[in-house]
């Protein structure tokens, strides 16, 4: 019996190893399913929100950004009033310029004339606010008309630069974007003047805003044509325009275009 005994001790005996092993790889093997659940659960992120545009024909989303062309008007000083204000459809516009002022004989600009105290007054600098939230760009025109008073003017390097001043403060006084140049009936001798004249104002505009505007306004002809080439060639143009068919952009905005309009019919 005694050997009997010994082999089942000695079996006993060989069994703990395993028996060992086991336990301890049941233990760790409850460890490792157990240690993960030790650290926070990953949470998923939350999904960002997908911000809602503003609705279009806000001032965050103005029609003008959403015209298929760009659509200028100019508004004569005769207009510039309260009920204009009132009615005036800025959606339907994507720039606006202010008509008009002009200079004295020394080039200043004329501070009296009915077009600069318009726009400088309560009314004018109401309308400008208002575009400018809908989102439409305000330019304001300067005027010079006639053959004999442009060749006193485009002759004198010196009345340019007293007008190129005024204007530059003007600009910055009401807050607008630039400034719209309508001369009309020059002598050709004068041409390259005028463009030099162009490229003189824009270059003093950026100089207090990099993204200031210098527009022209000429006739629909050949003479026109050759004035917008000529500011054109100094690079010192943003846009040209026929000021016939920009009066037509205005009573687009007003309500008051009609398929009998001149200058729809221009």
């Amino acid at each position: 019996m005694a050997p009997i005994a010994r082999a089942w001790h000695s079996d006993r005996m060989q069994t703990k190893p395993h028996r060992a092993w086991a336990v301890a790889a049941g233990l760790l093997g409850l460890l490792i399913v157990v240690a993960p659940g030790l650290q926070p659960a990953a949470r998923a992120a939350d999904p960002i929100p997908t911000p809602t545009p503003p609705a279009i024909g806000s001032p965050g989303s103005p029609m003008s950004r959403h015209l298929s062309g760009d659509v200028y008007g100019y508004l004569p000083y005769w207009e510039i009033n309260s009920s204009t204000l009132a009615y005036l459809d800025f959606n339907a516009l994507s720039a606006l310029s202010l008509f008009s002022v002009t200079w004295t004989g020394t080039g200043k600009l004329n501070q009296t004339q009915p077009g600069y105290l318009s726009m400088t007054g309560a009314t004018g600098r109401a309308i400008i606010a208002a575009a400018k939230a809908r989102g439409v760009h305000v330019e304001i025109t300067f005027t010079t008309f006639g053959t004999t008073t442009n060749a006193t003017f485009f002759g004198d390097p010196a009345r340019q630069a007293a007008a190129i001043a005024d204007l530059r403060a003007l600009v910055a006084s009401l807050g607008v974007d630039g400034v719209n140049v309508d001369a009309e009936l020059i002598s050709g001798t004068y041409f390259p003047a005028y463009g030099t004249f162009v490229a003189n104002l824009r270059a003093a505009l950026r100089a207090d805003n990099p993204a200031a505007t210098v527009s022209v306004a000429t006739n629909a002809n050949v003479s026109g044509a050759q004035m917008a080439k000529v500011a054109a060639d100094k690079n010192a143009l943003n846009a040209i325009f026929d000021y016939r068919l920009s009066y037509a952009a205005l009573e687009l905005a007003t309500g008051e275009l009609s398929s009998n309009s001149s200058a729809v019919n221009q």
